[in-house]
């Protein structure tokens, strides 16, 4: 039986993400939520082997993660790892150092029931009528999921994200416009798999839509934040932009990737804003091992 107080650490290509909620009535009311910008990507080979460095920085900050949630009273403890875990020839080096020091198995969820999760933590509380898109821009991977009237229709992962995108086309820092087109064609040929749609909205999740509404100050990413964010981000390095805003300095070197995914993303589904969403997979992955779906 899953505990009142639960914790799940999302392991992803850019940052281990902890969530700890109070978990009853099928809600969920957050107690800690907590973030390390591990970059389990950054330098992986491309076949996705993993750095030796790259895992022990996500180790280390997982098992850091863990000790968090049980101090904070968490009697569950979930882990799920996506892109760039599920794409490492070498991810039982990560996965077992990280059991072996915390007692915690995690789980590697493929690219559809990490859209299905996402989908269940980003709708929490919306309205689900008519066609909804729900994308998740994370390091290694992009997530689109479209319903209608609440139900799945489908579900896509294609293998781009800010990360990715970051160490194939913007070569600056601060970016040039030259990092942007290249930025901009790439990630068009990475979403030109997705069928295009016409939905009513599009809600995003995880850190690099939320980091973008941060950087400014809006939960609604329209074609005029996105350009405004994309001035800002060219303005300065990352380290001058960073401080000002509260997010790390690797966090605000990815958003220029992630803002130019947001546009790519909105128009395969016809349209030119974007919603930040209040959940994303970890609130995802409690309410599904809530009510026993999924496999949790």
């Amino acid at each position: 039986m899953m505990a009142r107080r639960a914790a799940v650490l999302d392991v992803g290509t850019n940052t281990v993400r902890l969530l700890v909620a109070d978990c009853a009535g099928g809600a969920l009311t957050p107690v800690l939520d907590r973030t390390d910008m591990s970059r389990l990507g950054l330098g992986a080979g491309a076949d996705g082997t993993l750095s030796a460095e790259s895992i022990a920085r996500t180790a280390e900050g997982a098992i850091t993660l863990v000790r968090e949630a049980r101090a904070a009273g968490a009697a569950t403890i979930l882990m799920v790892g996506t892109a760039a875990v599920r794409d490492a020839p070498n991810r039982a080096t990560l996965l077992g150092w990280i059991e072996r020091d915390t007692g915690i198995t995690c789980r590697v969820v493929d690219g559809e029931t990490e859209a299905s999760l996402t989908f269940l933590g980003a709708t929490v509380g919306q309205p689900l009528n008519g066609t909804l898109a729900v994308g998740d821009i994370g390091g290694g991977s992009t997530e689109r999921i479209i319903a209608v009237d609440g139900t799945i229709r489908e579900r896509f992962s294609v293998p781009i994200g800010s990360g990715r995108l970051t160490e194939r086309a913007i070569a600056h820092d601060p970016p040039t416009d030259a990092d942007l087109a290249a930025a901009t064609r790439a990630a068009d040929e990475a979403l030109r798999p997705l069928r295009p749609v016409q939905a009513t909205a599009l809600l995003l999740a995880g850190g690099t839509a939320s980091a973008l509404g941060r950087l400014q100050s809006t939960a609604t990413l329209d074609a005029a934040a996105l350009d405004a964010a994309l001035a800002t981000l060219q303005s300065a390095p990352a380290a001058a932009i960073a401080p000002t805003v509260g997010l790390e300095v690797a966090r605000v070197g990815l958003l220029a990737a992630g803002a130019v995914i947001v546009r790519a993303l909105a128009r395969s589904c016809g349209l030119t804003t974007a919603a930040v969403a209040r959940g994303g997979i970890r609130e995802g992955t409690l309410l599904a091992a809530m009510r026993g779906e999924y496999g949790f």
